[in-house]
């Protein structure tokens, strides 16, 4: 049966005619699965051949596609399709090409890792050798056609998947080759959808991934690759040095300040004293003497800071009030059906960040003022309080998918302008809850203290 259905298919496609065509081309290309897929020599990687929707009619189908098998070896191709029957089957990895055809009877095509294509086909291939230079895995055209329930072809447009070598970085901030207290680091590459790696060593490979900026502490050299499917490109290096001679108020970062000729040392100014003992070691102790310095943050009666305590509702509204040198409202009409649960101290600052628009309910009507605040709530809660906007960049954080909708603009724009960082293992966690001392951190950088 198996062996009759192949003829068949092989007969329809050689002998169709007529082509069915709909108000959109129906797209089909070429993609490596993920962007976790390693091309590089000694490993396999996945090419899936997929269309923009799963609402075409597709009963059966057959491609050829062409590869370098100097650098690619093609080991197995299937179809992704559940219940389908495989027709035409040929791989000669001599000539670097492949025919093959399948009957999937109209089915619903699965999605591919929730990004809106749908895959048809899956292609496994083997890397020969180091990717020097960029490559493609085409469709012959004249070989590759899509049919509908009655053999009629459908109307496609083929896209072929171009394997890159990425080009190499650049820097993006700061824009001199110094930096002053508070300023961060980042690096970009015009290649699309590639990771950025760095190292602070010559001799080590550049491993750790950029998400979002990197802090800047002291004199550095940053050796940077982009990487693409394994592939890097070749490695920049940026040299930078830590200048006090500038003030937070200097505009360093805008492209006209040129280097100072004053060579006389500066005196460091004297650190303020830590009057609460819990933040003289912390992390977070500069961030949170500002904040004490401008009076948006005050201690407890305990003399303590509580800086890793987790922030709440409440709290946050008074800290974002405080930092936007507003007021706590003197007439309270909170509409919320928890608003008794809400503390006194905390109503009119609640008010006022309502009125303000900077925080609002849930919608089964409650407040929830002790409920600790999200990283993905507060970068939203800052966006809109420094009225920062919204963008919609692409995030490389290893749980993007994580971060709803609602959220994603504002964690996209908190990224870009150094407002928040991810994690060292490339997550961004948006639904971890954040701490005082987080809080304070990302309060100093939306004033620019």
């Amino acid at each position: 049966m198996k062996k009759i259905i192949s003829i068949l298919l092989v007969l329809v496609l050689s002998l169709s005619v007529i082509t069915v065509t709909y108000a959109d081309d129906m797209a089909i290309g070429l993609m490596v699965r993920t962007l976790s897929e390693k091309i590089v020599p000694g490993e396999t990687f996945k090419v899936i051949l997929f269309t923009n929707a799963d609402s075409y009619p597709i009963y059966s189908y057959q491609f050829k596609v062409n590869f370098d098998n100097t650098y690619f070896k093609l080991d197995n191709v299937y179809s992704s399709v559940s219940g389908s029957i495989d027709g035409l089957k040929v791989i000669d990895n001599e000539a670097g090409t492949a025919t093959y055809s399948a009957f999937i009877n109209g089915a619903v095509l699965t999605e591919n890792n929730n990004d809106n294509n749908y895959k048809i086909a899956t292609l496994e291939f083997e890397t020969l050798k180091t990717v020097d230079e960029n490559k493609t895995i085409s469709f012959d055209a004249d070989e590759t056609l899509f049919l509908n329930e009655a053999g009629e072809p459908l109307s496609v447009q083929l896209n072929n998947l171009e394997i890159e070598v990425p080009e190499a970085p650049t820097k993006k901030s700061p824009k001199k080759n110094y930096f002053i207290a508070g300023d961060y680091a980042k690096f970009a590459t015009t290649t699309e959808d590639a990771d950025i790696y760095y190292s602070t060593s010559k001799d080590d490979e550049p491993t750790k991934k950029q998400n979002g900026t990197i802090k800047l502490t002291g004199n550095v050299t940053f050796y940077v690759v982009a990487k693409k499917y394994g592939i890097s490109s070749e490695m920049s290096e940026f040299k930078l040095s830590y200048n006090r001679q500038f003030s937070a108020g200097d505009s360093s970062s805008s492209g006209t300040t040129t280097t100072p000729e004053v060579t006389t040392p500066v005196t460091p100014a004297p650190q303020t004293p830590v009057k609460y003992a819990d933040i003289q070691n912390h992390w977070a102790r500069d961030y949170v003497i500002k904040l004490i310095n401008k009076g948006i943050v005050s201690g407890y009666e305990d003399g303590t800071v509580k800086p890793d305590n987790q922030i709440t509702r409440q709290e946050i509204a008074k800290l974002i009030v405080c930092a936007l040198d507003a007021k706590p409202a003197d007439t309270i009409d909170l509409t919320f059906t928890d608003k008794d649960d809400i503390a006194d101290w905390a109503k009119g600052y609640v008010q006022t960040a309502v009125n303000l628009g900077i925080l609002n309910g849930y919608d089964d009507g409650t407040y929830k003022p002790t409920q600790p605040v999200s990283r993905k709530e507060l970068a939203k809660i800052a966006m809109v309080a420094f009225k920062y906007e919204q963008v919609q960049d692409k995030l490389d954080f290893n749980d993007e998918a994580t971060i709803p909708a609602w959220a994603y603009g504002y964690v996209s724009s908190a990224v870009k302008n150094g407002i928040i960082t991810g994690y060292e293992d490339g997550t961004f966690l948006p639904d971890k809850n954040v701490t005082r001392a987080e809080t304070c951190t990302i309060l100093v950088k939306c004033l620019k203290l």
